[in-house]
């Protein structure tokens, strides 16, 4: 298995480009003001002083492909994740270049994806019930 980096070397290697091309929000360099005031809800109904917007990275693609080999080092430290799964939109690509990456390291990897619903928002349930529809093949 190939020689991973530690979680404070990732830190160390991403956490400021992320910050500075604005990847990750926080209340302080919070591109809109409204976050900047009151950070962001999520999806799950969840506060959270940050942000970090997948969409954006792949307009850099080295930084694109570190954090991919990040999420995937630090995904084969476990062994028992048998399917990942891309929320849409953003999740997408992101997952797929994760499977990729791990297939590379020497790990083959299951991966899907949920598809867009008309209503805008994912509740915790609709995923869960996506996620379980995934696996059991129905997707």
């Amino acid at each position: 298995m190939a020689n991973f980096r530690s979680k404070d070397e990732w830190t160390e290697r991403l956490m400021s480009p992320l910050y500075y091309e604005k990847f990750t929000q926080t209340m302080w360099n919070a591109a809109k003001e409204k976050n900047r005031k009151n950070g962001w809800t999520l999806v799950s109904g969840a506060w959270a002083p940050w942000y970090f917007n997948i969409r954006q990275v792949g307009d850099a693609p080295q930084l694109f492909h570190d954090v991919c080999q990040a999420t995937s080092e630090m995904i084969m430290g476990y062994d028992d994740v048998g399917l990942l799964i891309g929320v849409e939109m953003a999740g997408v690509p992101f997952v797929g270049a994760v499977a990729i990456n791990m297939f590379n390291l020497g790990k083959a990897q299951r991966f899907g994806y949920t598809r867009p619903t008309p209503a805008k928002g994912l509740t915790q349930d609709v995923v869960a019930t996506m996620l379980k529809d995934i696996d059991a093949g129905v997707f």
